[in-house]
Parts: structure tokens; C-alpha cells; sequence
């Protein structure tokens, strides 16, 4: 046999020898590290934008920090629209995800559990409060805890403060309903009067009505449940220019720069209670990757998407088996400490901040 047919033999092996290899060894190593779809429900776009890309970006600093690159994230622009919220949830199990990241409005997350439940796909919010989302061995998971205990953490702080005729100001949609009665019914059992409780429509910017009926209650501290930043604003510049001499208080979505700046000094003094902003390694972590602090819900969404990939890393394929493991893990995250309850949500941790020169400070 000469030395051409010898190099044609041998490159014939080599290529048949590959081909055996490709089609038979590796399929132990392909499955773990098969594309796995996660979605991301949340208000890309719209004035909630900012609590939007927030949320990205504590997902994507997770993805980056677990190394896992076998995760995709699928994006779903819902606006914080409980109209909108089924059709992008919708979008996402078609798409093929395991498990999807969100909503941050309760609304929104209200609208979508439906689909979640039928086709067996794990929500988990890193924002939605609502003590309506409190339902057990249902598909839906948060890392932010339920207004429930941020009610009774807000009224202690009024009371201890010595605040005893609070008057509420909360926009009209699931959030700040199930807000206000958790804080009214907390006051109250702390012995403390609600003299006025006032609904305003979401994103309305004339609230000198609802203002009025908050300064004929005559109260000494004002709460105001809001997720709209044209709102808050124009809530905190009508009670100043009412020069109503009471406190404020707010919720935690009015931790935000641009809102804050937009109020300028209206918001002075303003203390908020909301949930935590991160440990310190998580703040120098994001500051690092992004050039800019984390912003609300940041550390939640990390912890999020910390839970999904733990359950997938014990071997979870499908959002049923997802929910199962999800059931049973607890791990340090990066907004507190991550155990659910029969509930799927968690026990959180709350901080206090105050207003000064239009930046949001610790509470001491």
C-alpha cells in the first residue's frame, strides 16, 4: 500500500472518529450545559422605566457573578400594566422559558398569575408587595416582602415618632389599596387616630382635590403610598405649597433620583420605609459593573434570579420542578436572608431614609 492510500485511510478515521464522538460522547456533558430561558417581566419603557432597568441590571450582575452562560434572559416590556401584563407573560411561555423574573407592580403580577398557574411557570417578584399575591402552593414566589410587614414597620416608626393623626394619601390600584389598609389597620392598633384616607388616580398630576381633604383632617404626619413618580412629585409640591405643617412619610418607590430632584425641596424631610437597598458587597459590586448605585429593587431581582439558578443546579428541567426545589432552599442573598414560606415569599428587611438636599440618607 503506498503513502497516498495510507493518508487517505487515516484522514477517513480521523473524520469517522470525530463524527462518533460528536454523536455519542459529549451527550453527557450537552444537557447541563444546554440554553436555559429565563424571562424578565417588567416596565421597560413608560414613566416606571427606571425600576425596569433597575431590575435588569441586578439580573444581569447575577447571571455574570454565578457564571451562568448557559442561562438566557428573555425580555418582556409589561409597563406595570395589568392589561399589558398576560400578553408579554404569554409571550414568554411561548418563547419557551422555565421560569420568569417579575412584575414589579402588584397589578401587573395580580394580572399574570393566572397564566403562571395553568402553565406551570414560577413568577417571582423582586417588587410586587401586595398581600393579595400572599396565597399558598400557588406559582408565585417573591424576594421583597408583602406589605403586611412594611405597614406595621411604617406605623411603629410614625408612633415611635410620636405621630398620632395620620392622614394617607395612596393611589387608587391594587399596591396602594392593600397598602393603606395594611398601614391603617397597623396605626390604629398602635392606638393611633387615621383622620383622612384619600385615593388619587394613578398618574395624575393635579391633586390640589385630595390634598384639600388631607389638610381639613388636620393631621401631624402624612403617608403617601405611590407608585407613580409624576404623582409623588406633584403630591409633595401641593402639600408645600398648602404649607401644611405635618410629616411625611412615603413609600419606598419614592426612593428615586429623579423624582426626588424633580420635588426639589418639596421633598425635604421626607422619610421613606422601604425595603432593603443591599448588603454593602452587593452595592460595591454593582457601582463596579455599572458606574452607578443600585438602584430600588436591584438587590431583589440579584436574589431572584439566584433562587431560579440554585433550583436549576439541583437538577430542575421544567417550572414544576422548579417550584418544588424553590420550596425547600435558603441561602444568604443579597437583600437579606432567602427561605420562603408556604406562602413563596420571605420575611425581608426594612430600613428607614431620610431626605436631604434631594438625596435619600440612612435614618439615624
Amino acid at each position: 500500500m503506498n503513502k497516498k492510500v495510507v493518508i487517505i485511510f487515516t484522514l477517513i478515521g480521523l473524520i469517522v472518529g470525530g463524527i462518533v464522538y460528536y454523536l455519542y460522547l459529549p451527550q453527557q456533558y450537552s444537557t447541563s450545559e444546554k440554553t436555559i430561558k429565563i424571562g424578565l417581566m417588567a416596565p421597560l419603557s413608560g414613566e416606571n422605566s427606571a425600576f425596569g432597568y433597575s431590575v435588569l441590571k441586578g439580573v444581569q450582575l447575577a447571571k455574570k457573578e454565578l457564571a451562568a452562560d448557559n442561562i438566557e434572559i428573555i425580555l418582556g416590556d409589561s409597563q406595570c400594566d395589568k392589561g399589558k401584563a398576560p400578553e408579554v407573560m404569554k409571550k414568554l411561555i411561548d418563547q419557551g422559558v422555565v421560569a420568569v423574573i417579575g412584575e414589579i407592580c402588584s397589578g401587573a403580577s395580580l394580572a399574570a398569575l393566572p397564566l403562571a398557574n395553568q402553565y406551570k411557570i414560577p413568577l417571582i417578584s423582586p417588587g410586587s408587595t401586595s398581600p393579595e399575591l400572599s396565597i399558598q402552593n400557588d406559582y408565585f414566589f417573591r424576594t421583597v416582602p408583602p406589605d403586611s410587614l412594611q405597614g406595621r414597620y411604617a406605623a411603629n416608626l410614625m408612633y415611635e415618632r410620636n405621630y398620632r393623626k395620620l392622614a394617607i394619601l395612596y393611589s387608587n390600584e391594587d399596591y396602594g389599596v392593600a397598602f393603606q389598609n395594611v398601614l391603617k389597620e397597623n396605626f390604629e392598633g398602635l392606638r393611633g387616630s387615621v383622620v383622612a384616607d384619600v385615593p388619587f388616580e394613578v398618574n395624575t398630576i393635579d391633586l390640589k382635590t385630595e390634598i384639600t381633604k388631607i389638610q381639613e383632617s388636620h393631621p401631624d404626619v402624612i403617608y403617601i403610598v405611590s407608585n407613580s413618580t409624576v404623582s409623588s412629585v406633584a403630591a409633595l409640591k401641593t402639600i408645600q405649597e398648602f404649607k401644611i405643617k405635618a410629616a411625611l412619610f412615603g413609600s419606598e418607590a419614592m426612593n428615586d433620583r429623579s423624582l426626588l430632584s424633580d420635588a426639589n425641596g418639596a421633598s425635604e424631610g421626607l422619610i421613606i420605609t422601604a425595603v432593603s437597598s443591599g448588603s454593602n458587597s452587593f452595592k460595591q459590586m454593582h457601582r463596579a459593573e455599572f458606574g452607578v448605585d443600585a438602584g430600588l429593587y436591584a438587590p431583589q431581582a440579584y436574589d431572584a434570579f439566584q433562587a431560579i439558578y440554585l433550583a436549576l443546579q439541583k437538577g430542575a428541567k421544567t417550572g414544576e420542578e422548579i417550584k418544588t426545589i424553590l420550596q425547600n432552599i435558603e441561602f444568604e442573598g443579597k437583600s437579606g436572608y432567602i427561605k420562603f414560606d408556604a406562602n413563596g415569599e420571605v420575611a425581608g428587611n426594612y430600613e428607614a431614609l431620610i431626605v436631604r438636599n434631594q438625596k435619600a440618607e440612612p435614618l439615624k
